[in-house]
């Protein structure tokens, strides 16, 4: 019976460590796309501010 009972705890604290690896990991994604989404939005602006002078100079 205590063999059941370690065998189960070990297996809840490995799906407890994986679960904060995880959501860890899932963090730092979130964090790298939000970078990469204000890069696109530097990137964006950049390309409209260059189009709008440039339509500007040509009328």
């Amino acid at each position: 019976m205590k063999k059941v009972i370690v065998i189960i705890t070990i297996i809840s604290l490995l799906n407890l460590i994986g679960y904060y690896s995880y959501q860890k990991l899932s963090r730092e994604e979130l964090s790298r796309l939000e970078e990469n989404r204000r890069i696109q939005v530097i990137n964006k602006s950049k390309y409209s501010n260059e189009f709008n002078t440039n339509r500007g100079e040509r009328e």
